[in-house]
């Protein structure tokens, strides 16, 4: 260990125990470290949604690099939205948007603003119109529709609201992404408990909660999403406050998995190095198995974050999903190379369906089953 390590890890000991709070990084080096993290999915996506505009220098990045792509930001400062798109030259092609509220997309804000200004409200009754006008506009024509995003960057939202409004919030990201889209999360995540419910000064905004370090992972499933992954932004805490460390991540998750499950006659093998995994839903996958999966499943883990983990199986006689039996996803099992190898089959074909003609035999391009039975 070098004696600058070992300075830093005695300097961390002392604030941990004393509890005296230790700002460690500026802003702007965590705003590297972050848009460094992001590019990638930023320039494999078209249709991006930006919750928070809590680290310097993300959303003009964004703007940057737009061309042909569609952009709409969110920010509980009602403020900075209009400042940054006034001061970034728009892109050829590009589409720049700003959403009311990050826990509410469908609504547009200025579509709003003329409703207030026609209706002009005194009291409770006029409120009461603007808002029914407000939601009905919102329900038939949402600003951010269903299932139209490639990609959400939530940057530390999850740190600006509350409990309950960070969970809206989620259920905003998982609704607008499409099936197959990815959300990357932003986030200063705590190693214990704060010792005391203030908020936190970071600087352009104020921190009203910093969930535990595995909560994270348990709120974005409860959204819906699956495949979360934690990336480390930098080695060191961000700061620490009152003994609590406050380190910065970027978590990865993922829509696709919600859908009937149906037995194709699919399997998979779990490549290692571990000698044994499981998904979000509890399903175990054992190292060089061959293990029985249903058509959506397949479909998950032939795509990220899965896909370099696993050879997929399919099967050579591939049963159309119309007719496909459904598969016990809470029973697991190894399959059959018979079944694999259309020697044997699920019970769909031995009751009249045939299958798929020269699908995925050997020498046929396995794309041709996953564009037909993608779920994602």
């Amino acid at each position: 260990m070098s004696k600058a390590i070992a300075l830093r890890n005695a300097a961390l000991r002392l604030a941990s125990r004393e509890g005296p709070d230790l700002v460690l990084t500026e802003p702007k080096e965590l705003a590297r470290a972050a848009i460094s993290s992001i590019r990638n999915a930023v320039s494999e996506s078209r249709s991006i949604l930006l919750l928070g505009l809590s680290t310097p220098g993300i959303a003009a990045d964004l703007i940057s690099s737009l061309e042909g792509k569609s952009l709409t930001v969110a920010d509980p400062d009602p403020t900075l939205s209009p400042a940054l798109l006034a001061s970034s030259a728009r892109r050829p092609g590009s589409c720049i948007r700003l959403a009311a509220d990050a826990t509410d997309l469908r609504v547009d804000p200025q579509i709003s603003d003329q409703l207030v200004a026609e209706i002009k409200p005194l009291d409770y009754a006029g409120y009461k119109k603007v808002a029914d006008r407000i939601a009905q506009r919102s329900a038939l024509n949402p600003l951010v529709p269903d299932a139209s995003a490639d990609l959400v960057l939530v940057d530390c939202m999850a740190n600006r609201l509350a409990g309950a409004e960070a969970a809206r919030m989620h259920s905003e990201a998982f609704r607008v992404l499409r099936r197959g889209g990815r959300m990357m999360e932003i986030c200063l995540l705590a190693d214990e408990p704060l010792p005391s419910e203030a908020s936190v000064d970071m600087g352009s905004w104020q921190g009203v909660r910093f969930p535990l370090e595995a909560q994270a992972a348990l709120e974005l499933e409860a959204a819906g999403f699956h495949g979360m992954a934690y990336n480390q932004v930098l080695t060191r805490p961000l700061r620490i406050c009152q003994g609590t460390e406050l380190r910065s991540f970027i978590i990865e998750a993922f829509k696709g998995k919600q859908g009937a499950c149906l037995d194709q006659g699919h399997a998979v093998v779990y490549r290692g190095p571990w000698s044994a995994v499981y998904d979000d839903d509890g399903h175990r996958f054992a190292r060089g198995e061959r293990t029985a999966v249903c058509a959506k499943t397949y479909d998950l883990l032939m795509r990220a974050p899965y896909r370099d983990a696993f050879i997929g199986l399919p099967a050579y006689a591939e049963i159309p999903l119309s007719c496909a039996p459904l598969f016990d996803c809470n029973t697991p099992a190894v399959r059959s190379p018979a079944i694999t190898k259309g020697i044997s089959s699920p019970s769909a074909i031995e009751s009249g369906c045939r299958p798929s003609s020269g699908a995925n035999r050997p020498g046929h391009d396995s794309g041709r089953n996953e564009r037909k039975t993608s779920c994602c």
